[in-house]
């Protein structure tokens, strides 16, 4: 008999003995796939209008069958749990070992058949599956053209991370005795990483008030990469995102290989004694002991640090997590209780190895938050000031291939990326003032528990060698207003910050102006190309000389948008889809274009407010124009937890309240200085009720308001 042979052979026969394998798969592929691909037909029938019918099918089978589907990625984690430790569970048996390698058959041989074996059990029938529910999706009309490719990149790269997780558990299998072990294995090559990196993340979180994502970003991704299991779930944010594959699957591919040659190494060296036993190498068995005991002791060290915020139960959780994981595993490799204790010296080292990490964390020895760069060493910086310029629209309209429009969001600290100022002894200033006001602070508090007003900063530093350094600090703008007026005049601030500043007549296709919702919108798309230019660097230079006291006194009289083509478009498009979506009653979308990129208008751009005047737009007149008769104003006392009212009719009040009150919509451009949100109701001459959630400048509440307030009844 030919060794090629005795190979299908052996196959045929292990094949027969996993038949129970084969079924369970099998039948879960046929029913989720072909049977549901058959059953969500149904969904044609729905609508009146057969083709819109058709294009809710073809979307839902095109997900259903695509990389897309999250169902299909667990099915593959559970499937090759089942193919690996079934396919080698005979290891774990005495006999069935001696049996094995009794027979004159080279062990490459053995692995191979129930390697194989175990592969193709998950992947026969799912390919078969998601041919059988594609032919049947293009059977009832879906365009083969596009779903085919779909299901064959899904079918090549599920498979491909369930081969990378099926190679993980054959080398967990070699690497124990007993079942239930190979599973723990399991869970310990998935998460141990991932879980290291996280404490340390949580480590750095806890204990240092100036760190950032971005100082570890890098750091975390790639331990978290790892894990077989995290490397699944980033690909597929990676192809919802739109992102290439290569790079994900080559890493796959190169992990599977070499989980594989290691799997086969470990089995040519697995002693036959170890079947039944916890572990089948005691050289592994201190290395991880020690492992998950320092994990477990971080672990529970900084969960006992969240409950009290106490040093001592910091260290009285790290000796709980140290002792109770250490005898969890002796206890798991020599399945006898006596073993509780039986390496005193490694688990007395696991607890002053993480004592000290706790303090270097603790108490800062390293001098993390305190750090600066020196600024010769410094070759730009990049500064953040959340309540600053969180207003801004943080992306831009970007057209898809099918013809349709979304808004790519930027990252949330898109400002530190974009930014390059050289201006590095201002920025290392504001650092300084942050560093001194963390020693003035236990913790951050509101604004009105302050007196000031707080926002969270963030800074990066470019060094002269390219690495990126990131801290964070939250200050009071008032106290520091002189270095952050400076920051805030900065052409490099400005220009990163505010995308208009930008932006040049060419790009311009029309400017809109609104002082409420969008309802409120006026379009002067009457003007010239010579008027649009005007006006947008009228508004630029305007905008640019504003200072942050001028923000702290003075509410935006409305809000200027200057559009460019594709935003005419991406507006065009949302418009026609919420027509569509409000005569249909199964379909939904929220795009928001007409809300992005607006900017505000001070009364206090003297030249902005003539040329809108001259186009039409009146500035500051909207409350005018209501005829107010009565304004009335509540709100929710919470130290006398009621809620209160008042009523202002009188002429000089409603005159008063009209400059301090903000046009609906626009409060949010100056959100650092806000002092109440009220809840205002007016009401005009003839009855009729104008709401709105408005607010006023700090420290400008009318006296006569608050005196007024009295509790509802």
């Amino acid at each position: 008999m030919t060794s090629k042979n005795l190979f299908f052979k052996l196959m045929r026969k292990d094949l027969g003995q996993r038949l129970w394998a084969v079924a369970l798969i099998g039948m879960g592929c046929f029913f989720a796939y072909p049977v549901t691909a058959a059953v969500s037909a149904g969904e044609i029938e729905r609508y009146e209008d057969l083709k819109l019918g058709l294009l809710r099918y073809s979307d839902q089978i095109m997900e259903w069958l695509s990389f897309e589907n999250g169902m299909t990625a667990f099915v593959m984690m559970a499937a090759a749990l089942v193919c690996g430790i079934s396919g080698f569970a005979w290891l774990n048996a005495r006999s069935k070992v001696d049996f094995y390698h009794s027979i004159p058959v080279r062990r490459e041989v053995l692995f191979a058949v129930d390697f194989v074996n175990g592969i193709l059990i998950m992947a026969v029938p799912y390919v078969i599956s998601m041919i059988a529910a594609a032919c049947i999706a293009v059977g009832y009309g879906v365009d083969g053209t596009k779903l085919w490719p779909v299901v064959f990149a899904a079918c090549g790269l599920h498979l491909t991370y369930f081969i990378l997780m099926y190679t993980m558990v054959v080398v967990a299998v070699m690497l124990t005795g007993n079942m239930v072990v190979a599973f723990l294995g399991c869970v310990v090559f998935s998460s141990a990483v991932p879980l290291a990196v996280s404490l340390i993340q949580g480590y750095f979180m806890v204990f240092f008030r100036t760190g950032m994502w971005e100082s570890w970003q890098n750091f975390m991704e790639t331990g978290i990469r790892f894990s077989p299991v995290c490397e699944y779930i980033s690909s597929y944010d990676a192809y919802i995102n739109g992102e290439s594959m290569a790079s994900y699957v080559t890493i796959a591919l190169a992990a599977s290989v070499l989980f594989t040659v290691v799997g086969c190494f470990l089995y040519k060296k697995r002693p036959s004694e170890a079947a039944g036993k916890a572990m089948a190498f005691p050289v592994t068995m201190p290395v991880i002991r020690i492992i998950l005991v320092l994990l477990s002791a971080f672990g529970l060290g900084v969960f006992f640090w969240g409950l009290r915020s106490s040093t001592g139960w910091a260290v009285f959780g790290l000796i709980c997590g140290a002792v109770i994981c250490h005898c969890t595993i002796e206890i798991i490799y020599h399945f006898d209780f006596k073993k509780l204790f039986a390496h005193p010296v490694q688990l007395v080292g696991c607890i002053l190895v993480s004592v000290a990490v706790l303090f270097a964390f603790r108490y800062d020895w390293f001098g993390y938050d305190t750090y600066i760069p020196d600024a010769g060493k410094v070759k730009c910086a990049a500064v953040s000031v959340d309540r600053l310029d969180s207003w801004v629209s943080r992306g831009y309209v970007l057209k898809k291939e099918d013809g349709s429009y979304q808004w790519k969001y930027l990252e949330d600290d898109w400002l530190l990326d974009m930014m390059e100022s050289e201006d590095v002894e201002t920025i290392c200033n504001i650092a300084a003032a942050g560093v001194e006001q963390l020693g003035e602070r236990t913790q951050d508090t509101s604004v009105r528990e302050e007196g000031g007003t707080f926002s969270r900063v963030k800074i990066c530093y470019t060094m002269n060698s390219g690495r990126k350094v990131y801290r964070s600090y939250y200050m009071d703008m008032d106290k520091n207003l002189p270095l952050f007026e400076k920051l805030y005049a900065s052409e490099a601030y400005q220009k990163a910050s505010f995308p208009l500043m930008k932006k040049t007549a060419d790009e311009v296709a029309d400017i809109r102006w609104r002082c409420g919702g969008e309802s409120s919108e006026v379009r002067l798309d009457t003007l010239g190309k010579a008027e649009k230019k005007e006006l947008l660097e009228a508004y630029q230079k305007e905008f640019s000389e504003m200072t942050i006291e001028q923000m702290k006194y003075e509410l935006p009289a409305g809000l200027i948008r200057f559009t460019s083509d594709q935003d005419v478009e991406a507006l065009n498009w949302e418009h026609f889809q919420k027509v569509r979506d409000s005569e249909d009653y199964y379909s939904y979308h929220s795009y928001n274009f007409a809300e992005k990129d607006y900017y505000p208008v001070y009364l206090s751009f003297k030249e902005t407010c003539a040329l809108l005047r001259k186009y039409g737009i009146m500035p500051g007149e909207y409350y005018d124009s209501l005829d107010l008769y009565a304004v009335t104003v509540s709100r929710w006392n919470d130290k006398k937890q009621v809620q209160e009212q008042a009523v202002f009719d009188k002429p000089e009040e409603i005159e008063r309240l009209k400059k301090v009150i903000s046009v609906p919509g626009v409060q949010y451009y100056n959100s650092m200085y806000l002092q109440s949100d009220l809840d205002v109701v007016f009401y005009d001459r003839n009855g009729e009720q104008y709401s709105h959630y408005a607010v006023f400048p700090k420290d400008q509440i009318p006296d006569f308001v608050l005196e007024r307030m009295q509790p509802l009844p």
